[in-house]
């Protein structure tokens, strides 16, 4: 007697499938195909990691049955780079060129390890690139040629021209823009992450440190505090603005009331970060009339990362 494969739904991409493939992960059905984008992802946006699916996070090594052990090496390979503090981070800064016929040098730009600005002068601490072999210096981030240069090329004067060159661009990258209204950094010093909020209230979490801070003064605050009331800073929109919304007020806009110390909206943080192209920090329309109302934030379904080339050659 022949047995007829049960027909499930993925509850990511919400395909029908009539096999047994089928991954639970609490109670919640996912095809391998959703996996396997969900751990791409991870490894190519530290925005997305770790891989998590209702609340629980999960790893390409228990996935073994879909997902190659060459994989699982890169993933956690990367897992070393996004755990260590941003601003500790040690990448390769040597020139390499394209094999073929590609004669293009660039950056290689490989993480090599975390900075180790504390250690003494007498103490010599040297990386070896891993794509590329070239040393790397652990104290100021510097390309070195050799390991007898090592000792005299002059840490200190490398690590305050990379702190200036960082001031600058930042200047560059936020200009005309205004603290606290069209971004704030994560208040949390080994992250602090430049930070656009699309739309929500101004209690937001950094999605890479989960730092729970207040998108108008930059300070942290839980979502439960005080500190949107009067006298703090408004749940809604800017500070002397007529549609400011305070926690335990009524409703600017339409006078419905805010629920007295419950706002009748859930604050759900939407966290924005800085967009890719050139043409700025994403949505323009941000800051339109009235309350920002929350909403739920979403993932691309694994069809439209497929539609974007993201699935070729992945996991071969």
């Amino acid at each position: 007697m022949t047995t007829t494969p049960p027909r499930w739904r993925c509850g990511c991409c919400l395909d029908h499938h009539n096999d047994y493939t089928s991954i639970v992960v609490n109670k919640f059905k996912m095809c391998t195909t959703c996996v396997k984008v969900m751990f791409e992802r991870a490894i190519k946006h530290e925005i997305d990691y770790p891989a998590t699916m209702m609340s629980t996070e999960l790893h390409p090594k228990h996935f073994d049955h879909i997902i190659s052990a060459e994989f699982v090496e890169r993933y956690v390979q990367r897992e070393k780079e996004y755990k260590c503090p941003t601003n500790s981070r040690a990448y390769c800064k040597h020139l390499t060129t394209g094999g073929g016929d590609d004669c293009v040098r660039k950056v290689c730009g490989k993480f090599v390890g975390p900075l180790r600005q504390e250690e003494k002068e007498i103490v010599l601490v040297v990386a070896s690139c891993g794509d590329c072999s070239k040393l790397t210096c652990l104290k100021c981030g510097v390309a070195l040629n050799s390991i007898e240069e090592s000792p005299s090329h002059g840490c200190e004067k490398h690590i305050e021209e990379a702190r200036q060159a960082e001031k600058e661009e930042l200047e560059r990258a936020f200009a005309g823009l205004k603290l606290g209204k069209d971004w704030q950094p994560c208040p949390n010093e080994p992250c602090n992450r430049p930070i656009q909020l699309g739309e929500a209230c101004n209690h937001v979490i950094c999605s890479y440190c989960k730092t729970s801070f207040c998108f108008v003064c930059g300070t942290q605050q839980s979502a439960d505090s005080d500190h949107w009331y009067r006298g703090g800073c408004p749940r809604y929109n800017f500070p002397g603005e007529s549609n400011a919304g305070y926690d335990g007020e009524g409703d600017v806009a339409g006078g419905g009331g805010w629920g007295g110390a419950e706002l009748s909206l859930p604050a759900t943080p939407v966290i924005r970060s800085r967009a890719a192209s050139a043409g700025g920090w994403g949505d323009e329309n941000r800051y339109a009339g009235g309350r920002r109302a929350p909403r739920r934030p979403h993932s691309p379904t694994p069809s439209m990362l497929q539609a974007e080339g993201m699935m070729q050659g992945i996991f071969d």
